[in-house]
């Protein structure tokens, strides 16, 4: 049972000249707000019935005053492309991927420059990459593959170093990765392994690296990728793991992997039966809980992970026999019902230290509902972990939001007190 949930109002809100797709906030620069646009024109085209499509975008660089809650312009890069996804690089966070609308991903670096009085930051392109031989196939989603991945039967050959991983419209995931540094200038040669489905994501445990997906037909599969069977030349093989769409109503259309066991890996997923649900995807598998939350579950952005020696305060809120181990808070971007904040929590029997054989629960915390249109990207502001943000303290602002809307161009900055 949820408890009282919060309704937040916006402290701030700004209209973008595009759609936006995706918003984060940069790892390297924390208070500033990188967002990408999609823009989709027809074109009206001499001799033909049907007008031709025109897909343009932007990326956008914004700069949080943590007092006011403003948002102020720094950067505005606009692309012939439009921009479906960005990921920042887990191994360097200052590095992006764009996956865009011509089958290309290209690669920025957030540039910082500290001077006596403030930090301020850059887009900078490096380089861009031709992903499908069909142009005309969109880019769609991309996730950066875990560490701890290599070439099978290449125990000789160093790691992979880097790569990413990239859902098209045609149904096919593929694999790139290079042995060099992925992020500088050069070309450096990738290799690729072909799949299938989006959305997708990683998990970045190094001791069992796997890529999932989804798909339109209800389906998650997942592959691991401490082996990658490849050479040189494109390969094809099949996911390891497939639970043949049994266990949701609706496509799925987001995958936040939490945690890891010798029986499977704990997922949530979100789906357009606007149901997000926790998922033991393994041989298996099988729905932990669930919960309606009024609106296709499109993003879902892991903002905390408390232990049971963080989260004794917060167990009472909850008349059970059962501990409170482990929670998650959430922020999910629910399409045309606004945004959210969840607690994900998992309980166990006293006395019962196993993973996987207790209870989980989801609990409303807070709904933005300001939005017009469809909420496809939100993030939350994480502060100066490492002293080079701004100052702000957890009591000032506990959680710290920004949403978005696509068709009204809304990006709204609102907090809850959790």
């Amino acid at each position: 049972m949820d408890i009282s949930v919060q309704t937040p109002s916006s402290l701030f809100t700004l209209f973008l000249d595009q759609p936006p797709s995706c918003l984060e906030f940069c790892p390297t620069a924390p208070d500033h707000l990188l967002i990408s646009t999609y823009l989709l024109n027809e074109v009206p085209e001499e001799g033909s019935p049907a007008p031709t499509q025109v897909r343009t975008g932007s990326l956008q660089l914004f700069k949080l005053d943590t007092h006011s809650c403003q948002l102020s312009p720094v950067q505005s890069l606009p692309l012939d492309s439009a921009v479906f996804d960005f990921q920042f690089s887990p191994r360097d966070p200052s590095l992006f991927a764009v996956a865009l609308s011509k089958s290309v991903v290209s690669l920025y670096r957030i540039e910082i420059s500290n001077d006596e009085l403030n930090l301020s930051a850059r887009i900078v392109f490096v380089r861009s990459i031709n992903i499908h031989e069909d142009a005309a196939q969109l880019a769609l989603c991309l996730a950066w593959i875990p560490t701890g991945s290599r070439q099978q039967n290449k125990e000789d050959t160093p790691d992979i170093k880097d790569g990413f991983a990239v859902s098209f419209s045609d149904g096919r995931v593929s694999v790139f990765y290079t042995k060099s540094d992925i992020g500088t200038h050069d070309d450096a040669k990738l290799s690729e392994i072909q799949l299938g489905g989006f959305p997708i994501e990683s998990t970045g445990d190094e001791q069992l690296p796997v890529l999932f997906a989804g798909n339109d037909m209800h389906h998650i599969r997942g592959a691991t990728l401490t082996e990658m069977d490849c050479t040189d030349d494109v390969s094809s093989r099949s996911w390891q793991l497939d639970d043949r769409g049994r266990h949701h109503d609706a496509g799925v259309t987001a995958i936040l992997p939490l945690f890891a066991d010798e029986t499977g890996i704990i997922i949530l997923t979100g789906s357009y039966d606007e149901n997000i649900r926790v998922y033991h995807f393994k041989g298996r598998a099988e729905v932990l809980a669930s919960k309606n939350l009024g609106g296709g579950v499109w993003r879902l952005r892991l903002i905390q992970i408390e232990d049971s020696q963080a989260t004794d305060i917060r167990s009472r809120h909850y008349q059970s026999d059962l501990d409170l181990r482990r929670s998650y808070l959430i922020l999910a971007s629910c399409m045309h019902g606004g945004a959210r904040l969840l607690r994900v929590s998992y309980f166990a029997s006293r006395g019962n230290s196993q993973d996987g054989e207790g209870k989980w629960e989801i609990n409303l915390l807070a709904e933005f509902k300001e939005h017009q249109s469809m909420n496809y990207a939100s993030d939350f502001y994480r502060g100066g972990q490492k002293g080079d943000g701004p100052e702000n303290s957890a009591e000032e602002c506990p959680v710290l939001c920004v949403t978005s809307s696509f068709y009204d161009k809304r990006v709204c900055v609102w907090k809850a007190n959790i």
